[in-house]
């Protein structure tokens, strides 16, 4: 016992002397995994021409209710393997966040890359409650790639708050953020005069966040944004927009998105637009299976709310769920358009509320059709507890929304996919958000089981023989997905061509597991 007792002080002592104190006040430099974890205990800024460098690995772990402000340049580049965390030591305590305020325009720009942030707090703050994780005010030197958000919290932009700014979002992830007023995971305010509040956000995910009032994932509040090639699903927000909501007079490009099974309590499951900008654009979504029939049936519509003015044309509206139909649309003018949409159940889904003039039905626009999209395997329910991520969504080679896109469509605008493949593959663009692919698609596996061989876990299944066309295929591999919870992240867990390791049988851990066959190029 005495050896045990000397190992443990031992280990206990190289712990101690690995970590590295960070009492507050100004911070430079460089820090290193060797000297990780920073331990932070007070408020530490960059100043205004300095510049902190974080290396692969470093852990930052803050204390008490402490801030990280930028005045100069943060440089937080992590690996894919090698992440840089922002947290702190018990999921009791949290962080006041990052902020960016009136950073001079003589900095180099702040890079956020493979780095992960959780349990930034807002609300406890006196002076300003708005943005968990990050708020950017005044200040445009920044770019955020390849992070992860996470059980963030604030009165409005849960993980993210932006005024004053431009900046660019790509490659995230925002899961479980939420607001007491707008803006699940991102809220963007109203720019001052002679100001601008622009983001470009593209090839994100938005997953289980939620807003008391508007925009369980994204609230934009004025300004200029474009959200491209992103998804989302599961979000809520009890007023409006579950996953996404445009609100006073912002310009948008809603382009290539993915929104599935979000929900709300009154207008928009999938989408509130309550912009009367001109030249709003709605193109190539797939805006199906949300639901605005929660704790009040009567709200609606399911799947998108426009009042305002927007053009809306190669989407999929189908599969959400309301008394007030899939498509909302209050509006005084003209400007509108609807075309080349697949839409469930055609001119009957529209609800229209139409101020100052009388609805025609050719103002529903030419060339919609309403035949079923023919998903390869879409979400099984529009329930928002249905994780409809976990399901796909590309076209199969049955589907009436191939080459049935506006020919007229720019695709300059973004030359490619929801897949990373190019827009038009065929002799026309495609309705939707992915363009369909002449490929061979493995069937699900069968069986899927969990078996135990001596003191240890292992998954097996079926093996698939065949694609969903019915062509034999052979020797393919399967991925293995694991989440913590039912609808939680599901995180790549390894590959086999057989069965699979998962856990020892003291481990006592619980998780749950999803064999996918990989597609064949």
């Amino acid at each position: 016992m005495r050896y045990l007792f000397c190992v443990f002080l031992i280990l206990l002592s190289c712990f101690l002397a690995a970590a590295t104190i960070v009492p507050g006040g100004y911070v430079s430099g460089i820090w290193n995994v060797e000297d990780s974890p920073y331990l932070i205990n007070g408020n530490i800024i960059i100043s205004d021409g300095e510049s902190l460098t974080l290396n692969p690995g470093v852990e930052l772990q803050f204390q008490g209710y402490y801030t990280l402000k930028i005045e100069g340049k943060l440089q937080a580049i992590g690996t894919p393997s090698d992440s840089i965390k922002f947290s702190t030591t018990s999921s009791e305590q949290k962080w006041r966040g990052i902020l960016m305020q009136n950073v001079a325009a003589t900095n180099d720009s702040t890079i956020l890359r493979y780095c992960a942030f959780n349990r930034g707090d807002a609300k406890l703050d006196i002076q300003n409650k708005n943005g968990g994780i990050i708020r950017v005010l005044n200040s445009s030197k920044l770019f955020i790639e390849h992070c992860c958000f996470s059980y963030a919290t604030a009165d409005s932009g849960g993980a993210l708050y932006a005024k004053n700014s431009t900046f660019r979002i790509k490659d995230c992830i925002f899961h479980n953020c939420s607001a007491t007023y707008e803006g699940g995971a991102i809220f963007t305010s109203l720019p001052d005069l002679n100001n601008e509040t622009s983001l470009y956000i593209e090839n994100c995910t938005f997953k289980a966040n939620n807003a008391e009032k508007m925009g369980g994932g994204i609230a934009f509040n004025g300004g200029n944004h474009y959200l491209i090639t992103s998804k989302f699903s599961n979000n809520y927000a009890r007023n409006g927009g579950g996953g996404i909501a445009f609100k006073n007079n912002c310009h948008y490009l809603c382009l290539n998105n993915l929104i599935v099974n979000n929900g709300t309590s009154h207008q928009g499951g999938g989408i509130n637009a309550s912009s009367y900008a001109y030249g709003n654009l709605i193109i190539n979504n797939t805006i199906c299976n949300n639901n605005a029939n929660i704790n009040y049936p009567n709200e609606g519509p399911g799947g998108i709310y426009i009042r305002g003015y927007a053009g809306c044309y190669n989407n999929i509206i189908w599969g959400n769920s309301s008394a007030q139909g899939q498509i909302g649309i209050r509006v005084n003018g003209t400007s509108q358009f609807y075309e080349y949409n697949d839409i469930e159940n055609g001119l009957a889904a529209f609800n229209i509320s139409w101020e100052g003039e009388p609805w025609s039905d050719s103002q529903y626009g030419e060339h919609n059709i309403t035949g079923c999209p023919e998903f390869i395997q879409p979400s099984i329910s529009n329930s928002i507890n249905t994780d409809g991520l976990a399901s796909d969504w590309r076209l199969n080679q049955n589907s009436p929304c191939r080459n049935a896109g506006n020919p007229l469509t720019d695709v300059s605008l973004y030359p490619y996919d929801l897949s990373g493949n190019p827009r038009i593959l065929e002799n026309g663009i495609d309705i939707g958000a992915y363009e369909y692919r002449n490929m061979s698609i493995p069937q699900i596996p069968q069986n899927v089981r969990i078996i135990k061989n001596s003191e240890s876990f292992y998954l097996s299944w079926d093996p698939v023989t065949q694609a969903l066309d019915g062509t034999p295929i052979s020797a393919i591999s399967y991925n293995i997905y694991k989440a913590l919870t039912p609808c939680g992240i599901w995180e790549y867990h390894g590959s086999s061509s057989n069965t699979f390791f998962i856990l020892d049988a003291e481990t006592h851990s619980q998780a749950y597991f999803r064999v996918c066959a990989e597609s064949n190029p």
